[in-house]
């Protein structure tokens, strides 16, 4: 009987020191948990302030998207097929945009291409279209003045309308950073989002639910299920 009764107590008591492991190691687990939290925040914090930077130092250029390759551009020296494509641009579509911000008084006058732009050349690209066929490289151009970009965003499409009914026209966006782009693509793959866009580097949307309210997302790092319940 004795031995039984010790038996029995000495099970109780390798049982109460298990029982104390596990709360140690439950307590263990629920600390690091915390912590786990804490880091993921304060990483996304220091991601969506580099990304933010980014997009700053990225204030002045645009990307012109679909501008076809002249035939002035295809036969020139490599080293002067981006002043061409950059010119042609400029001709076709920016100074036409210009026009039209200076009679609506946005800027005083119409800039010449060197006063306009500081700098431009075709991205490397290897997208294609459903057939397989290769787009044109996007043209990344610098401007010299934040004016000259709020310009462009405000009258690219009232300037270049009439050029639509000659056939396709580039499409003038914002150079964004990767990790919004990627966002804005997420974005307009869930059902719950109706439209999808960027002002000056934000992130902009409305709901299929209430397409009339246009909100404003918080960042790139951001999950959109914390965003939108």
């Amino acid at each position: 009987m004795e031995l039984i009764l010790a038996t029995l107590m000495e099970i109780r008591d390798e049982h109460r020191k298990h029982h104390e492991k596990i709360e140690q190691l439950i307590n263990k687990v629920n600390t690091l948990e915390q912590e786990n939290k804490v880091i993921k925040k304060e990483l996304r914090t220091v991601k969506e302030s580099a990304n933010r930077y980014e997009l700053s130092a990225r204030s002045l250029t645009v990307r012109i998207l679909g501008l076809q390759v002249s035939q002035e551009e295809a036969t020139a020296n490599s080293s002067d097929r981006n002043k061409v494509a950059v010119k042609n641009a400029y001709d076709r579509f920016l100074k036409p945009i210009f026009n039209t911000a200076k009679t609506k008084g946005l800027i005083a006058t119409v800039p010449q291409i060197n006063t306009a732009i500081a700098q431009g050349f075709r991205l490397s690209s290897n997208a294609k279209d459903k057939r397989g066929n290769p787009y044109p490289a996007p043209l990344l151009i610098k401007l010299t003045d934040m004016s000259f970009r709020k310009a462009i965003f405000i009258c690219k499409r009232e300037a270049l309308a009439p050029l639509a009914a000659e056939g396709a026209i580039p499409i003038i966006v914002e150079d964004l950073t990767s990790a919004t782009l990627n966002k804005m693509k997420e974005l307009r793959e869930d059902e719950r989002v109706d439209k999808v866009w960027s002002t000056e580097g934000l992130i902009r949307y409305t709901l299929a639910s209430d397409k009339e309210k246009v909100r404003k997302f918080p960042g790139a790092f951001t999950p959109v299920n914390e965003v939108i319940k």
